[in-house]
């Protein structure tokens, strides 16, 4: 099965939010928080910034691999 990003994004243009988060929830999580980023990032002209330790780099990479799996896994079992 393929990841259903482009399915999620059609959903997104036709204003179905409940078929955007079934089609690819964790990807929609992340551009909600793109956008809350970048929502602060305007409004209180400010950054985020990150130091990343090794620590920090590595348990960055493992959650990304883990949600990564979990998707996968999600598109694999639900959506088919």
């Amino acid at each position: 099965p393929t990841c259903g990003s482009t399915r999620m994004v059609m959903s997104l243009f036709r204003g179905d939010i409940a078929g955007a988060m079934r089609f690819n929830p964790f990807v929609f999580a992340a551009l909600v928080g793109v956008v809350i980023i970048l929502l602060v990032r305007i409004v209180f002209a400010r950054r985020w910034v990150v130091c990343w330790t090794p620590a920090r780099r590595r348990f960055a990479i493992g959650t990304l691999v883990v949600l990564m799996a979990a998707s996968w896994i999600y598109q694999w079992c639900v959506v088919g």
